[in-house]
């Protein structure tokens, strides 16, 4: 009955998987069956496993599968009543499944997620660290214990996507088993395969959000990127033509800044009418969309404040000089004060980490990070409202 299936899917060998496999060996309870479900091109894995004779190895390489279809194969192969989900970078901590396996037998629940602590190694990851994770433990699906026939109740894993599977599955057991599922109380996986270099972390950002575009999860952080993206937009289209060099440029627009109002009206009305079409709930969609519209009207009556209220005088009391460059300039050095200072120190990170100048980099990687986003969360948003509109 306390017997437990690992389950970890990987694609190419790394020095994390190595420690993931000496931590099994040195688990309290060791696990008397590990599924490794490898996409590799190479047999590097399946000769590292060749190192670990003690542990009960079932290995299947496979063709190319994303992580979700990846843990859907494995459990499928599972022969116990009780899986145990890793992946390929994440280590778990020497108690991982003696406490899990306690927490199921004894009643208390019907699965326990994951807990991530990230583990910066190098200068740049540390900023990294100080911008994305800090001191905190993250829920996560690696790491996670359940009995089998409830990973049946929750269903498995999204398959056809690159990632997002992981987030919308732990949303998904939580709306079907309710207090069942928990939380691990303190952490038990560490991961430290940050990035070494800003532009690996930018790329991974746009894949990240691209992607997850597909899924129907984390619906808040989409719309606080479409409205990143929104303030971005509103302040650089009235000055676009002005920038490019008006009529002698061929990058001038005739009518640029009616015409981008005309568009934004016309996404309103798309989108009221694929809510409509698709019968979708309008307190997920449309709410969220009248309030980012609300404060896109609020950044657009302060670009026309001084032309509509004070008449372009500058005698006017109503009259305040360069209104739109000192509303947006407020919001990017907000926003940056809010990535350099406020979420690394809600997160644990110490003040003498930060100052004199880290913070300054902390902020930058920050905002570089967000901006990444939006491309990708645009591109996959298009992608997948016509690709649900006209299915």
């Amino acid at each position: 009955m306390n017997n437990i299936s690992v389950i970890i899917p990987t694609m190419g060998l790394n020095e994390s998987f190595k420690e993931i496999l000496s931590s099994l060996l040195n688990q309290s309870k060791i696990p008397n069956e590990v599924i490794v479900v490898d996409s590799s091109d190479d047999d590097a894995i399946k000769n590292e496993l060749l190192n670990y004779a003690d542990l009960n190895f079932f290995y299947y390489h496979v063709g190319r599968m994303f992580p979700g279809e990846a843990r859907n194969f494995g459990i499928s192969k599972a022969t116990n009543n009780i899986i145990g989900l890793l992946d390929s970078k994440t280590v778990p901590t020497n108690d991982w499944i003696s406490k899990g396996l306690e927490k199921l037998l004894n009643g208390q629940a019907d699965l326990i997620f994951g807990s991530t602590r990230y583990i910066p190694l190098n200068s740049f990851q540390k900023k990294l660290h100080a911008s994305m994770y800090g001191q905190v433990n993250y829920e996560t699906t690696p790491g996670t214990v359940v009995f089998k026939d409830t990973f049946d109740k929750v269903g498995g894993f999204i398959e056809g996507v690159r990632t997002a599977d992981d987030v919308e599955w732990r949303v998904r057991a939580k709306n079907r088993i309710g207090r069942k599922a928990q939380s691990s109380s303190g952490y038990n996986l560490t991961y430290k395969e940050l990035a070494n270099d800003l532009f690996s972390e930018i790329k991974r950002h746009f894949v990240y959000q691209l992607h997850t575009a597909f899924v129907n999860i984390q619906e808040e952080k989409k719309i606080i990127v479409f409205s990143i993206f929104l303030f971005m937009m509103t302040a650089l289209v009235p000055f676009w033509n002005s920038i490019v060099g008006w009529e002698n440029s061929s990058l001038y627009i005739p009518n640029i800044t009616k015409s981008y109002f005309l568009v934004i009206f016309l996404l309103g009305i798309t989108s009221f009418l694929t809510i409509k079409v698709k019968k979708i709930p309008l307190n997920n969609y449309f709410t969220k969309w009248i309030g980012l519209t609300i404060v896109f009207m609020f950044s657009y009556s302060v670009y026309r404040w001084n032309g509509v209220v004070a008449g372009w005088s500058e005698n006017s009391i109503l009259f305040v000089p360069h209104l739109t460059k000192i509303y947006f300039s407020c919001i990017v050095v907000l926003g940056f004060l809010y990535r350099a200072l406020f979420v690394p120190i809600t997160r644990g990170i110490e003040l003498n980490f930060l100052f004199p100048f880290r913070w300054i980099y902390v902020g930058l990687i920050g905002l570089l990070l967000d901006i990444a986003k939006v491309p990708g969360f645009l591109l996959g948003g298009i992608i997948n409202f016509y690709t649900a509109f006209f299915k």
